[in-house]
């Protein structure tokens, strides 16, 4: 396969933000996505908190492309990933995957998790304020979703245990 997945249809059920503001406001619909040629990502870092600054988020980045780049690629066989930091009412550029920095959680007890955007790509989100409430790390939270998305970037990914169990992607998730 090489450095692209080729030939893989993957049916997802794909929530379509209306405003990355407002994570609660999503029209559910399922749709079909060929992965003909999705290669890795530009992963766009958006602060929309106001509890954390954007310097806060930009001292991260290092720690998100060293995490990616060499823990996450060689074991999973990833491409690299280039993250760069989105500002403030700037849109990402289209096509990039996200990472985005919210003030309150839209799930009970989610202090982060990661979804698709209305693009259909993957979009992690990260609560900083209910994180911060739960006395967690902001930093933990948002590494912790990237390399969920890294390795399961759509949702529907599935496994087998050394055991001969099957399990799904959302299986595996630990939060």
């Amino acid at each position: 396969m090489g450095n692209k997945m080729r030939g893989v249809k993957a049916m997802v059920d794909r929530s379509r933000a209306e405003h990355i503001e407002s994570p609660s406001m999503y029209r559910r619909e399922l749709v079909q996505i060929s992965l003909e040629e999705v290669t890795m990502p530009q992963i766009s870092v958006i602060n929309e908190s106001s509890d954390y600054s954007g310097a806060d988020v930009k001292s991260m980045l290092d720690a998100f492309g060293e995490q990616w780049n060499n823990d996450l690629k060689p074991i999973w066989n990833l491409e690299p990933a280039a993250f760069s930091f989105v500002a403030k009412g700037t849109p990402p550029p289209a096509g990039s995957w996200w990472v985005v920095f919210l003030d309150n959680s839209d799930q009970a007890t989610a202090l982060a998790y990661h979804d698709l955007t209305n693009e259909g790509l993957p979009i992690s989100k990260v609560f900083v304020r209910t994180i911060l409430a739960d006395k967690a790390s902001v930093s933990v939270g948002a590494t912790h979703e990237i390399c969920e998305m890294a390795v399961d970037p759509f949702i529907n990914s599935a496994y087998q245990d050394s055991g001969g169990h099957l399990l799904g992607g959302r299986d595996l998730r630990s939060g």
